[in-house]
């Protein structure tokens, strides 16, 4: 049986009126190589840790040629019991969620996305699920946005290959136009804790950035697949760089790549993927070395753990479960 890795942050957030348990997912890269039992296996962990919100920022599929729709229906309607009269699961959308993928050929159908919105919009019919596609949410305990990255935020200068020579074509200034714009539109409810869901972290660190959000309490993002960084290692080696991203053909040169939510003075959360390598990657067989990546942010008012400054360090802790 493999194994979950679970990192769990405590965050003092004076807003709060009660304590509040987010579970953070991303990349479960959903695709026939995922099943029933695989799914139900993941499912009663969630049960056990019973999260008032479960946030997915992004990859819940493999490609949009590759759904199981009533399986990841029944994945959802379970989750929605679990949030039940506590909180919501809420959705954004990464990469791979526009895809349309030949596995045969292996390449990308037409090189242009084709959004599955019909699908993704059937799970907004589960109850207490909502999918934020450039959307918000709100309750009387927090306000989230889900921020849609864009093709042309993806590939700038329209589709192609990522290899040794583009080995990342994510465009900087679209990634702030286009949050700016986002945000200009839905507002952000600063009487309560604040979550953006955004798939690719890429951009969040620039001053320019940290100016757009300042208003947010956390960003919570995928994609990086925790940089392929293995079990054990993961925990001796705490630089925010890594080993490579999946989507890249080079070792990666990524900075605040993973690990990136240290301080009171940091704000963006990488979740560690739910599957490392998809059946895109053609490397699916060598997740049975890596562990499911499972984030834990529980946001609380408790004075215990109120920062004395911005560096004031977060209260973090990781450990394997089965």
């Amino acid at each position: 049986m493999k194994l979950f890795h679970e990192t769990e942050y405590t965050v003092y957030n004076e807003l709060v009126t009660h304590d509040i348990k987010i579970l953070a997912l991303g990349d479960l890269h959903f695709s026939d190589l995922i099943s029933f039992e695989w799914l139900k296996w993941l499912i009663e962990r969630i049960e056990e840790i019973n999260p008032d919100y479960v946030a997915f920022s992004g990859d819940m599929i493999d490609s949009v040629d590759d759904i199981n729709l009533e399986l990841l229906k029944w994945f959802w309607k379970r989750i929605s019991r679990i949030v039940n009269k506590k909180g919501m699961g809420l959705i954004s959308l990464g990469s791979h969620d526009n895809w349309k993928y030949d596995y045969d050929e292996n390449i990308i159908i037409g090189g242009h996305w084709e959004p599955p919105r019909t699908f993704f919009y059937e799970l907004n019919n589960i109850d207490n699920v909502r999918v934020l596609d450039n959307e918000s949410y709100c309750d009387n305990n927090l306000f989230v946005i889900g921020y849609t990255q864009s093709e042309k935020y993806y590939y700038p200068n329209g589709f192609q290959e990522k290899d040794s020579k583009n080995p990342l074509l994510e465009n900087e200034k679209l990634n702030e136009i286009e949050l700016t714009e986002l945000l200009n539109r839905t507002g952000v409810l600063t009487d309560r804790p604040s979550i953006l869901l955004a798939h690719a972290p890429t951009y969040f660190f620039s001053d320019t950035m940290k100016e757009i959000i300042r208003y947010i309490t956390l960003v919570s993002c995928s994609h990086n697949h925790n940089l392929c960084v293995p079990p054990v290692v993961n925990e001796l080696w705490t630089s925010t760089t890594g080993i490579r991203n999946p989507e890249r053909k080079k070792w990666s040169e990524t900075k605040n790549g993973r690990n990136t939510f240290r301080t009171y003075g940091d704000k963006v959360v990488i979740n560690e993927p739910i599957t490392t390598f998809s059946k895109i990657t053609g490397k699916s067989k060598a997740n049975i070395l890596y562990p499911v990546g499972l984030t834990i942010v529980n946001l609380t008012s408790n004075p215990q753990y109120k920062p004395t400054n911005d560096n004031h360090e977060i209260f973090k802790r990781m450990r394997y479960t089965r």
